[in-house]
């Protein structure tokens, strides 16, 4: 009985212990979700910002967008069978004028160059009415120069090869044949138009975008920095783990955890490692508890 008294308050002493960093499991990267058909503009509400491509030139090759700076350009185009949206909200639109758009292009002296955007600050949310899709687009997230997670259209063409899709309220469904053909004109009906939106989750954020692939057109980009859950109407199309853990923000930690990071540098200065110190304690803190274990024993002796 005693020794099972012993055993008990060890583990109570280890269960106080906090969890390593390989033994909490943290989900993070990318989740693309895609809007309902004949959706050109995101489903976002608010504190957002979306790039149109309405004030550029036709054939122009643009520098600076509302939603940063391109370091790698795309041409304006301007709308027809292959893109250009007509709506920039949220809700299913068919008909109306269409507008300017981008789209890679095949550049004379180093052939088919991707587009890269630069974003004004990092952003959790990226949104994108994909015009007469390919299977070879695909889209890069950098964060600090490092790739985040990659995405291609492949997964998605996937998806809709299923003749019917539901929505993640889990009751709304949607007809795969109806993301086909453009909404705004009825032109190029094998080919898909879709919104994609993407969500970062799990601390994960990125500050730089890379869309890539022959004949990627694309219109109403955007993007967020907030973390936001996905609209009751979108549909599920796959989650991208990502590349590397997200480096976790200290800045907001309270007045108490910075005391804490205080004592373990004064640690530091000593040369004793915290970690080391805190298994020194727990040793203590069994090795007293068996000390006291045996001298009740011998006591009763």
């Amino acid at each position: 009985m005693r020794k099972l008294l012993v055993i008990t308050l060890s583990t109570a002493v280890l269960a106080a212990l906090p969890l390593s960093s390989a033994q909490a499991e943290v989900d993070y990267g990318v989740h693309v979700y895609m809007s309902a058909p004949k959706v050109q503009g995101t489903p976002l509400t608010g504190n957002f910002t979306t790039e149109t491509f309405d004030s550029f030139e036709a054939n122009s090759l643009p520098t600076t967008l509302s939603i940063g700076t391109v370091t790698s350009q795309g041409r304006v185009e301007n709308g027809g069978t292959y893109g250009g949206a007509s709506a920039t909200t949220g809700d299913p639109v068919t008909g109306g004028p269409s507008s300017k758009y981008m789209s890679t292009y095949t550049n004379p002296d180093s052939g088919l160059v991707p587009i890269v955007i630069d974003l004004t600050k990092p952003a959790k949310y990226l949104g994108l009415w994909w015009s007469a899709g390919s299977p070879s687009n695909q889209v890069k997230f950098f964060s600090e120069g490092q790739e985040v997670a990659s995405m291609t259209t492949a997964g998605l063409i996937n998806k809709l090869s299923s003749p019917t899709l539901t929505a993640k309220d889990g009751t709304t469904n949607y007809t795969s044949a109806d993301y086909y053909g453009n909404p705004v004109n009825g032109e190029a009906d094998s080919e898909p138009f879709v919104y994609l939106n993407v969500y970062a989750i799990g601390g994960t954020s990125f500050d730089r975008v890379e869309l890539s692939g022959g004949g990627f057109e694309f219109d109403n980009i955007t993007v967020s920095d907030l973390e936001t859950e996905p609209a009751s109407s979108l549909v599920d199309v796959e989650f991208i783990p990502g590349l590397f853990e997200p480096v976790v923000d200290d800045t907001d930690e309270t007045e108490n955890e910075t005391t804490d990071t205080g004592a373990e540098e004064t640690l530091a200065d000593t040369g004793l490692d915290s970690s080391a110190l805190g298994f020194g304690a727990l040793g203590l803190m069994i090795a007293g508890t068996l000390a006291l274990a045996v001298s009740r024993i011998r006591r009763r002796a």
